[in-house]
């Protein structure tokens, strides 16, 4: 693939921004096109003087690859943030770790049994994410573990395909306290599958990085809708054009590619996609095997604003407790030392995954005072709130159904076997993932490109 050749980037959520800056950065003429608003829900809203985000986000220094690209459309003006968290599962507190505490309800003994067993066992390809757990970490480990994912997805892991777990918290399981998780993580096996604390020390599993000092960072101003802003600054600077609230019509892979919008067409020599494998289906080949292959979890947004002296003593809590409707409440306002609040003011931002016929969805506003003590029995804040507002949205989380890969496969194939065309891989879930596929796709694209 020439410096000079020009590509459309299809996707203007993190993905779609990424793909654009690591594109423009090898010389490639780059236009981004996107239906959606830029940053999807790596961006935010504005509100009483607050720039709010849409959830609860927060970038993560786990290697200098990711770092320098998201230093660089940051431009390296950012925020360390210490953070300080932890989780609830079978009502007890775990401090220090984002994922439940599986010997809250089950025996500690009988799953580390379970999992040295699983690990000695050579496993068939697993057909569903209850399978998949049970390979990894045994019956035991994997019921409890089954419990907070349906907190948390609304659905039972038997009917998610097993690549849901890059969107889950269960790669590694606390079954532990850390002094034995330790010496069990001397295993190789098991420390793929064990998680030990690192409060103390965020970056005591992380010191092959050298881009930055810190676990985590966030945006110095504007919260997320900042870090979407100076990444289109940064990408502007590369000469990336945009062509933002296009509707894509369709996509012609001819002598060029081409990609018709409800107002324009746009040429280039390729294109890298990352608006999802399914809408990729309808627009260029015009079936819909795909349809119903997904499944999004509904949620409801809360925010409240809040005397900072109203802080509580954790940055965020996850909650797994099926018996409470948040799942996490978090202090952004925290993350940013106040550059996207109102001097003196916070906000907590409390995500509750839903369904689409619940009265949480169909009223949030009415749970505004339940979410509120959720949040303060967490420790997320104290106290009582004036002002409050709810978003609602019908897809937060994604995960694939157990059906989609045998589904996703040919069309996969059929798509991929044109050199000009990249497919972001829709179920990378976290920032840094996002990052890692985005460039390897583009790699393979321009090593085939330049093959040919």
């Amino acid at each position: 693939m020439a410096d000079s050749e020009e590509t459309i980037v299809v996707g203007g959520g993190f993905a779609g921004l990424v793909s654009a800056y690591l594109l423009a950065k090898e010389g490639s003429a780059v236009t981004v096109v996107s239906r959606a608003p830029l940053g999807g829900i790596a961006g935010g809203i504005a509100w009483r003087d607050f720039s709010l985000d849409l959830g609860c986000h927060i970038f993560g220094n786990s290697d200098d690859q990711t770092t320098e690209v998201l230093l660089a459309l940051l431009k390296d003006d950012v925020l360390p943030v210490h953070m300080r968290f932890a989780s609830h599962f079978g009502g007890e507190r775990l401090e220090g770790f984002e994922i439940p505490d599986l010997a809250a309800v089950e025996d500690s003994a009988q799953m580390i049994f379970e999992i040295a067993q699983a690990a000695a066992i050579e496993h068939t390809p697993a057909e569903n994410l209850s399978e998949l757990l049970v390979q990894r970490f045994g019956p035991t480990a994997a019921n409890a573990a089954a419990m907070a994912f349906e907190k948390i997805y609304r659905t039972s892991p038997a009917k998610v395909a097993p690549e849901a777990i890059a969107a889950t918290c269960f790669k590694r399981i606390r079954v532990a306290e850390d002094e034995v998780a330790r010496i069990l993580k001397q295993s190789p096996a098991m420390d793929a599958v064990i998680a030990a604390g690192s409060q103390e020390d965020p970056m005591k599993f992380y010191r092959q990085c050298e881009r930055a000092a810190y676990r985590a960072f966030y945006p110095a101003s504007g919260g997320m809708a900042g870090f979407v802003r100076s990444a289109k600054r940064v990408l502007e600077s590369m000469q990336v054009r945009f062509a933002v609230g296009c509707a894509i019509e369709s996509i012609d892979l001819g002598e060029r590619v081409s990609v018709r919008t409800s107002s324009d067409v746009f040429t280039a020599d390729s294109c890298v996609w990352t608006a999802g494998l399914e809408v990729l289906e309808k627009t260029l080949l015009g079936t819909r095997t795909l349809a119903g292959t997904s499944y999004g979890v509904p949620m409801a947004l809360y925010y409240y604003d809040i005397d900072q002296a109203q802080s509580g003593e954790y940055s965020y809590v996850n909650n797994f407790d099926s018996r409470d409707m948040v799942f996490r409440a978090a202090l952004p306002g925290s993350y940013g030392q106040g550059t996207n609040c109102p001097e003196g003011r916070r906000y907590l931002c409390c995500e509750v995954p839903t369904d689409l016929d619940s009265p949480i969805f169909a009223s949030p506003d009415a749970f505004a005072e339940k979410v509120w003590n959720e949040a303060c029995a967490l420790g997320v804040v104290h106290g009582t709130y004036e002002n409050f507002r709810t978003l609602t949205t019908p897809v937060s989380y994604k995960v694939p159904m157990a059906h989609y890969a045998v589904a996703a496969k040919p069309i996969r194939a059929q798509l991929s076997a044109d050199p000009r065309l990249a497919i972001a891989d829709e179920w990378a879930f976290t920032k840094n993932g996002i990052i890692v596929d985005v460039e390897r796709r583009i790699g393979a694209m321009k090593s085939t490109r330049s093959a040919a």
